[in-house]
């Protein structure tokens, strides 16, 4: 795994935490959401380093 691969997932999971500890009534997200969004922060730092374009590793699809 590389280290953007890395730091999706390790954002997507406090950001998920912490809009869970702001609002506890909410069920916690799935693994699935997590995954949906670390896929968003994925694309978003390769967005911006410009870099070769990567895949993200890993298909919410799979999940489901």
């Amino acid at each position: 795994m590389n280290e953007s691969v890395y730091q999706a997932l390790k954002m997507a999971e406090e950001y998920h935490s912490r809009k869970y500890a702001s609002n506890s009534d909410q069920a916690y997200p799935t693994i699935t959401e997590i995954l949906t969004t670390a896929r968003e922060i994925f694309e978003f730092i390769n967005a911006l380093s410009g870099d070769e374009v990567e895949e993200f590793p890993l298909d919410v699809s799979d999940i489901v």
